[in-house]
C-alpha cells in the first residue's frame, strides 16, 4: 500500500513538473526567447548572490538543530544542504523525511529526532507565514491593491492554498502549541530569532541580486516579487519552488520599468543558477560520500 502511494506521488510530481516546464516554455515564447536571452544578467555579483542565498538556509538550520539536539553530535552541514535541495528542488517537505533518516543514522533517538524536526518546522512556518502576510499588508499600505489582485489572478490556487495553510499553522500554534511541541519560551524565542534572521538575510540578498540586474527599479516592484517569492515558498508539496516562482514571476513581468524581456531574463537566470546549484549540491552530498562537516 505504501509503495503504491509513493508511486502515485512520484507520478503526480512528474505531471506537475512537466506542467510547470510547459507553462514556462509557453510564457517565455510569448515574450520572445531572443529578447529574454539577450537580457540575461552578466554581472558576476548576480550569480555570487545566488550562492549566498542558497547557503543561508543550511547554515541557519545547523544552528537551529544544535539548539534542538544539544546532547547529540553536530549534524554535518552536508545533511542540511541536501535537505534544502530536496525541499526546494524536488518536493516541499521531502527534506524533512531525509533529515529524519540521517539523524537516525547518526544514532539520534527516534523521538528526539522527530520532535526536533517538528519543532523546527512549526517555528519556521509560523515566522514565514507572518512575514508573508506582512508583505501583503505592506503592498496594501503602499496603495497597491491592484498588485494584490494581479497576484491573485496570476496564481489563484497559490493564494487560496497559502491562506488555508497559514490558517492551519496559526490554529496549531495558538490552540495546540503545548500539545505538539516540547519548546520552552526561551527555545521558541531563540528559534524564532534565527528563522527571522534567515528570512531577513534571504530577502535582502534577493533584492540585492535583482537590483544588480535591473538597477533603478522602484522598490514597489521588488516588494511585489518578494511577496510572490515568500508566497510560493509557503505552499506545501510543490515539485520545484524556483520554477514555480519563475512561472508566476513571468506572468507579472509587465510590472518592471525595464520591460518584460529584462525582468524575465533576470528571473530565468536566477532560476537556472539555482537549479545548477541544486545539481552540484546533490552530487556533493551523496550519502555514500564522506560526511561534510
Amino acid at each position: 500500500m505504501i509503495s503504491e502511494i509513493r508511486e502515485y506521488g512520484a507520478q503526480l510530481r512528474l505531471i506537475l513538473l512537466v506542467g510547470i516546464v510547459a507553462y514556462l516554455i509557453y510564457g517565455l515564447t510569448d515574450i520572445g526567447w531572443t529578447s529574454v536571452v539577450s537580457a540575461l544578467p552578466t554581472h558576476p555579483l548576480f550569480y555570487v548572490t545566488s550562492l549566498l542565498i542558497f547557503a543561508v538556509l543550511p547554515l541557519v538550520e545547523r544552528l537551529v538543530f544544535r539548539r534542538l539536539l544539544p546532547n547529540e553530535q553536530a549534524v554535518p552541514i552536508g545533511v542540511f544542504i541536501r535537505k534544502r535541495v530536496l525541499n526546494e528542488g524536488v518536493l516541499s517537505y521531502s527534506g524533512e523525511a531525509y533529515l529524519l533518516e540521517r539523524l537516525r543514522a547518526l544514532s539520534v533517538a527516534r523521538d528526539p529526532a522527530i520532535a526536533a524536526i517538528r519543532d523546527n518546522a512549526i517555528v519556521s512556518a509560523l515566522i514565514s507565514n507572518t512575514v508573508t502576510i506582512g508583505l501583503v499588508l505592506l503592498l496594501l499600505l503602499a496603495g497597491r491593491p491592484d498588485t494584490i489582485m494581479e497576484l491573485y489572478r496570476a496564481a489563484p490556487g497559490a493564494a487560496i492554498s497559502f491562506l488555508v495553510f497559514a490558517f492551519i499553522v496559526y490554529f496549531i500554534v495558538i490552540a495546540m502549541f503545548r500539545r505538539i511541541t516540547r519548546l520552552c519560551r526561551g527555545d521558541f524565542q531563540s528559534l524564532a530569532g534565527l528563522h527571522s534572521l534567515k528570512i531577513l538575510a534571504v530577502m535582502s540578498l534577493q533584492v540585492t541580486q535583482w537590483s544588480v540586474a535591473l538597477p533603478g527599479e522602484p522598490m514597489g516592484t521588488w516588494l511585489t516579487f518578494l511577496t510572490i517569492y515568500m508566497l510560493v515558498r509557503r505552499l506545501p508539496f510543490l515539485p520545484n519552488v524556483d520554477l514555480v516562482f519563475l512561472g508566476v514571476g513571468i506572468s507579472l513581468s509587465g510590472f518592471s520599468i525595464h520591460g518584460a524581456e529584462a525582468l524575465s531574463g533576470m528571473l530565468l537566470a536566477s532560476a537556472v543558477a539555482m537549479q545548477l546549484l541544486h545539481v552540484v549540491a546533490f552530487v556533493l552530498t551523496r550519502d555514500n560520500r564522506p560526511a561534510m562537516r
